[in-house]
């Protein structure tokens, strides 16, 4: 966590400016890579406020993909497509393809959670797109969450075959330098335990070396 608090250490010295703006948004993020949901959310929501006042329009989508993410991951499913739906507005108005890979993983993710399969796959299909589209270290990152969402729909759509193997050439995304590469790795080895349930013993392993209480 020294990242963190490195970026408390710049809010606390420049506390309105764009630069505290881009530090609350990376110190949300850090916090809620490390499961630190309440935490990343309270961060999020002041980051929100300052790159609106300040103009920074990457930041804010950035901010606004964590707390849906952190909304997420403690049940508020409601709060978390709203938050993702404020970013695919922004998205579509600015006509950017920024983050737009990693906003529809995890709104296909909360339809799938509520029930809509449909949906979830289309969005899913529409993020593996969009990832393609890229070609950064970002989309490359994206576009792993992207293809494990469309497996899972596949799992839950019954077509077990293309889903294992749509899992297995995920893969080839760890063989290069990846934003968040420990926790793209869990989601990974979470995805593959479901053909090879051994594979939950690895992801334990590597979650506890990374303090996840997720995994």
């Amino acid at each position: 966590l020294g990242a963190a608090d490195a970026y408390e250490q710049v809010i606390s010295e420049r506390p309105d400016d764009e630069i505290a703006a881009q530090a609350l948004t990376f110190r949300g993020a850090v916090l809620q890579h490390v499961d630190r949901f309440d935490e990343a959310r309270r961060t999020l929501a002041q980051a929100i406020i300052l790159c609106r006042s300040n103009g920074l329009f990457r930041s804010l989508l950035q901010s606004l993909f964590f707390t849906a993410l952190s909304l997420g991951d403690t049940g508020d499913f409601d709060g978390a497509l709203r938050s993702l739906q404020r970013a695919r507005k922004l998205i579509d108005d600015h006509g950017t393809n920024y983050y737009s890979a990693g906003i529809d993983t995890t709104t296909s993710w909360l339809w799938r959670e509520l029930g809509e399969h449909e949906l979830a796959r289309e969005v899913a299909e529409r993020a593996v797109a969009s990832a393609e589209r890229g070609g950064g270290a970002l989309e490359l990152e994206q576009g792993l969450h992207a293809v494990l969402a469309l497996a899972e729909c596949e799992l839950v759509a019954g077509d077990v075959d293309s889903a294992g193997d749509r899992v297995e050439r995920a893969f080839a995304f760890l063989e290069v330098p990846l934003p968040f590469r420990a926790r793209a790795h869990m989601r990974l080895l979470e995805m593959q335990a479901r053909f090879e349930p051994p594979r939950a013993e690895e992801l334990l392993v590597l979650a506890r070396a990374s303090s996840s209480r997720k995994y």
